[in-house]
This record gives C-alpha cells, sequence and structure tokens, in this order.
C-alpha cells in the first residue's frame, strides 16, 4: 500500500500542479500534508492503530477528487475566457462586501444569541457553589453519563452540533477569507 499512496501522492501533486501552476501552492502544501502523513503510516513504525486500506482508499480518493475538481475549474475557465463577466459569479447577483454584510447579520441575528445563552448559562453553572470539578463539567454538559445540565435535554444538544456548530467552524473559515480579501474582521472575531 506504501507504494500506490507513494505513486498517487506524487500523480496527484503533479496534476494539481499543472493545472494551477503558480495559484496552487496552498493546494499542493496541503496535498503533499496529506500524502506524507498516509505514506508514513502506511509503515506502521508503532504497530497501534494501524488504518485499513479502505481507510487509505478513502483519503486517497478524496485527494484525487480535489485534483480532479481544480483540472476541471481550470478547463471551465478556459471554456468560459472569451466571455466577458461584469460581476463574479454568484447565486443571488451580490458583490463581495454584499456576501460579507449580509453572512455578518445571520451570524449575528441567528447564531451569536443562541451561543451567548449557553455560555452565561455554563458559567452560571460553573460560579454556583455547589458546582462540579471543571475537568468532568464537560462530560455532564454533554450528556456522556445521561442528559446534559447544559443543553437540558439531549435533543437540544444534537440540535446544537447539528446546526449550530457547522456554522461556527464555517464562520471561522469565511473570516479569514473575508478578511484576506476585504480586511474586515467582524465576522473572524464573532466566529
Amino acid at each position: 500500500m506504501s507504494l500506490i499512496i507513494f505513486v498517487l501522492g506524487v500523480l496527484n501533486l503533479a496534476l494539481s500542479y499543472l493545472f494551477l501552476k503558480k495559484t496552487s501552492w496552498i493546494l499542493l502544501l496541503i496535498q503533499a500534508y496529506w500524502f506524507f502523513w498516509m505514506f508514513l503510516s502506511s509503515f506502521s513504525l508503532t504497530g497501534l492503530f494501524i488504518p485499513s486500506d479502505y481507510t487509505y482508499s478513502l483519503y486517497i480518493i478524496l485527494l484525487s477528487s480535489v485534483t480532479a475538481g481544480a483540472g476541471v475549474a481550470k478547463f471551465w475557465d478556459i471554456k468560459t475566457q472569451n466571455k466577458i463577466r461584469l460581476m463574479p459569479r454568484s447565486l443571488f447577483g451580490l458583490l463581495t462586501k454584499g456576501k460579507e454584510k449580509y453572512y455578518f447579520y445571520f451570524i449575528l441575528t441567528f447564531i451569536f444569541p443562541i451561543v451567548l445563552f449557553f455560555l452565561s448559562k455554563s458559567i452560571y453553572i460553573n460560579l454556583k457553589s455547589d458546582t462540579m470539578h471543571s475537568s468532568i463539567f464537560r462530560d455532564y454538559a454533554y450528556g456522556v453519563y445521561g442528559e446534559s445540565i447544559l443543553f437540558g435535554k439531549n435533543k437540544y444538544l444534537y440540535y446544537y452540533s447539528l446546526v449550530v456548530t457547522p456554522i461556527i467552524f464555517a464562520s471561522l473559515f469565511l473570516g479569514a477569507a473575508f478578511y484576506l480579501r476585504l480586511k474586515k474582521m467582524r465576522i473572524l472575531i464573532l466566529g
């Protein structure tokens, strides 16, 4: 399996560089990182927790689909290069500044109050005199030993982890992207 990982890693890196040239340094770094650790783990240096061939194939398919997507995007741009675009492609015709503004308002009105409520509730629970030790608070807050003391019922914990947590993680990445592109930190700070 080590030889397959090495060959496919070199092939993916070469194709990514061929498709995107100088704009692919981040993609090359990410793919090289993943293929390096897969190659290293395939030798099973410690013998503990050896990934199966199925796991390797899933990651190889994931990284190869990223390379294929980069190739499709490159050929799509070559195909549409003759057309003049006055605005960037967008579903609703919004500019990047508008997207940042509306996403910020969405986070501020829907996600921030929910997170603030649970933050204040957890601070209140921790400041009570008969509180538990902080090392086991997380287990009880997330319902490891029964019903959650922070969320009340486990279904609220499920909804929180299904809806709110992915939006918070997405706001971290989108906040970094908006900061790098527009120099606005408000989503990054709020995330």
